[in-house]
């Protein structure tokens, strides 16, 4: 009776090892597919990444400068932890958005074209966030640098957005029109 008990339990432990090192091969395999899809996207999504950090980054810096500067008229901090989720909901539609251009370039423009369109969306997003953190660098800041000042028409002053006032170009503070 003893000899079949570990007969059997030995062969429960065989299956149960085989099923173990069947998953193991499974779950290795499918993570190896999708680490080899998505490699050749991973410096435009890593590169998009650092910028949003920065981005948020700057943001946290120009909200201390604003409450900083005009502690009367700030009530409320613009930036909040909160916004910690829409930086990674962010990231994850800046990742999936990469991903979809590449599948369009390789499986679908491919065939016609070798116009690199997942280098151009990349890279029209880099631009964006890259204006956001000269936005960013430049609100509430005495010291903006020679190429925020240069870049003053397209980069704006972020204060407007936490007085809900207009600056005009002579720096006064008036009332915003609705």
């Amino acid at each position: 009776m003893y000899h079949i008990k570990s007969k059997i339990l030995l062969l429960q432990n065989k299956i149960r090892l085989t099923m173990n090192d069947n998953f193991f091969k499974f779950a290795s395999t499918v993570t190896g597919a999708i680490i080899a899809y998505i490699e050749p996207t991973l410096a435009y999504i890593v590169i998009g990444m650092i910028l949003i950090i920065i981005d948020n980054i700057t943001a946290f810096q120009a909200n201390k400068r604003v409450k900083k500067k005009f502690p009367d008229r700030v009530k409320d901090a613009k930036y909040k932890s909160v916004k910690g989720m829409k930086t990674i909901r962010k990231v994850f539609v800046f990742s999936v958005l990469i991903l979809v251009v590449f599948s369009i370039e390789k499986y679908i423009i491919s065939s016609f074209s070798s116009f690199p369109f997942t280098a151009i969306v990349s890279a029209i997003y880099c631009f964006v966030e890259g204006v956001s953190i000269l936005e960013n660098y430049n609100t509430a800041n005495d010291n903006p640098s020679k190429f925020v000042e240069l870049l003053h028409k397209v980069v704006v002053d972020k204060s407007e957005r936490y007085f809900d006032i207009d600056l005009d170009n002579d720096g006064k503070i008036g009332k915003k029109e609705e």
